[in-house]
């Protein structure tokens, strides 16, 4: 999935899934980006000092099992960048 706004703002987002059995298995990627964020100073003015831009990466892993018909437990794992 792709997401762009009119700010320069951009999110990108991928998921696998599979299963083995009952067992399911999910995999998702999520890049954020930012451009052209203006840096101040501590005090108010008319003109940045700078831009710069923000970027953030995640990886989650999940796995997920049916106990019964109306209840399934899993777990989940994420690390960001």
């Amino acid at each position: 999935m792709h997401v762009s706004y009119i700010s320069d703002a951009s999110f990108e987002n991928a998921l696998i899934s599979s299963h083995r059995g009952k067992t399911r298995f999910n995999i998702a990627l999520n890049l954020g980006r930012i451009s052209d964020i203006q840096r101040r100073d501590d005090y108010p003015s008319q003109d940045p000092l700078g831009l710069f831009d923000e970027h953030n990466f995640a990886a989650i892993i999940t796995m997920g099992r049916p106990i019964n018909d109306n209840l399934a437990l899993g777990i989940s794992g994420k690390i960001r960048i």
